[in-house]
């Protein structure tokens, strides 16, 4: 026995049998339920892009996806982001109208599919994409994974001295770890021959990118222990103190810059050796929990010479 469910019209349908020799068209007589099918338009993220919007600290990505779903259907659809530490995604998932990404273009191709554009700011932390349809129910389905921001890179040990000579740097530049590093389970993509090796995945077109809260520390001791809890202002403010923030923090197109200014050099001279803590202020953990991001992270050491 075969049958068609209605096209891009996703829903639960029972499968309902006439009993009687011969067929009728009046649903009435089709008293017995054999079961029921759950049809979903099948769909896939098939393009990942992002753009720094002017600075290091602010993205847009451009997603593809690609579906069956038909143009007048697909004006209704819409998609939206969960922490993927969350799981799947629910018929119960609450999606403020706000948090709500509509669809921003629509292409329809010979052979019946469709391609589907969003776009979207850049996430803090690896999220989930999630698809509702359109419907009111049954109709809502997990597409992929978006990557978040990343922590920098390790400091280049060549320019990480200051000093009271002209000549010393006394200037820090982060620059994005590579989105494969920071999320390698989200990029490596084993090869069909299953060799081990990897394969292009639609995230290689992904720019790194900071997340917008942020923080540059000196501080004397491991960074993780350190900047757990802050101090108050007055307590880091002083010399003596064991945890130094800088100020002069900037992002520009490609890197973050902090500057170490004559009130950063007075602590600096006082403690010789500090090891430089970035600090994410939100959508990070201190404990390994799933994908999040380190709230802190040891990039690097600063000297005084």
């Amino acid at each position: 026995m075969k049958f068609q469910v209605p096209p891009a019209q996703p829903d639960v349908f029972q499968i309902c049998w006439n009993p009687k020799p011969k067929a009728h068209l009046y649903p009435e007589e089709y008293i017995v339920q054999l079961g029921a099918v759950r049809y979903v338009p099948a769909a896939g993220l098939t393009e990942v892009r992002s753009k720094i919007q002017g600075r290091v600290d602010r993205a847009l990505f451009e997603l593809m996806v690609t579906t069956v779903t038909q143009g007048e259907k697909a004006e209704d659809t819409f998609v939206y982001l969960k922490p993927s530490y969350e799981g799947t995604c629910r018929e119960t998932d609450s999606v403020p109208m706000d948090s709500r990404i509509e669809l921003g273009f629509y292409q329809e191709h010979r052979d019946g599919r469709a391609t589907l554009r969003f776009s979207l700011n850049a996430p803090a932390e690896e999220m989930a994409l999630c698809w509702d349809m359109g419907s009111t129910k049954h109709n809502r389905s997990m597409l992929g994974k978006i990557p978040g921001a990343v922590n920098p890179k390790t400091l280049d040990p060549e320019v990480s001295w200051c000093g009271s000579t002209p000549d010393a740097p006394c200037l820090l530049r982060f620059y994005p770890k590579k989105i494969s590093d920071q999320y390698p389970n989200l990029t490596e993509m084993p090869s069909e021959d299953g060799e081990g090796a990897l394969v292009p995945s639609i995230y290689q077109d992904v720019l790194p990118f900071f997340q917008a809260h942020y923080s540059v520390y000196l501080v004397g001791n491991s960074c993780v222990d350190s900047l757990r809890i802050l101090p108050s202002s007055e307590e880091s403010r002083t010399p003596e103190a064991p945890i130094w923030k800088l100020s002069l923090v900037e992002a520009e197109a490609d890197s973050v810059t902090a500057a170490i200014d004559v009130i950063d050099k007075i602590w600096l001279a006082t403690h010789i050796r500090a090891h430089v803590c970035w600090r994410n202020e939100d959508s990070c953990t201190f404990e390994p929990a799933g994908d999040l991001k380190p709230c802190a992270a040891e990039v690097g050491v600063l000297l005084w010479t």
